[in-house]
């Protein structure tokens, strides 16, 4: 299969990217986090969140670059987060993005294989 994000939905593709961040812990009870906001016909959710240096970043997992990506929108605005990270089949690349609502912040677009490595590449966004 040329694109895991074709098979079941993505599903594939997120549980492989799951299971990389899981492997990054070498603590027997860590467990991945995730963030789920419910309201009622209008829910939302953000696949992974990935803390460092006690601060959140949200995760999202996407079949294609190309998205409303509402949920990650409704948790950057919610949090006052800078920085959020895609995974894509895609190359790795950044992006200014700002919500509907007028909320700045920074995007990066990791390919899936290199989502084990994203402190290294929040390290050269951050001053």
């Amino acid at each position: 299969m040329q694109d895991l994000t074709a098979i079941y939905r993505g599903r594939i593709a997120q549980h492989i990217v799951t299971q990389e961040i899981i492997a990054l812990h070498h603590e027997p009870s860590w467990a991945p986090y995730f963030w789920i906001r419910e309201k009622a016909g209008s829910s939302a959710e953000i696949n992974l969140l990935l803390v460092s240096k006690s601060k959140l970043y949200p995760l999202e997992m996407k079949s294609g670059a190309v998205g409303r990506m509402r949920s990650l929108h409704l948790f950057m605005e919610r949090t006052d987060s800078s920085i959020g990270f895609r995974a894509l089949q895609n190359s790795y690349s950044k992006e200014e993005v700002t919500t509907p609502s007028g909320y700045d912040y920074l995007l990066i677009n990791l390919p899936y294989y290199a989502v084990g490595y994203w402190e290294l590449y929040l390290g050269k966004v951050e001053h």
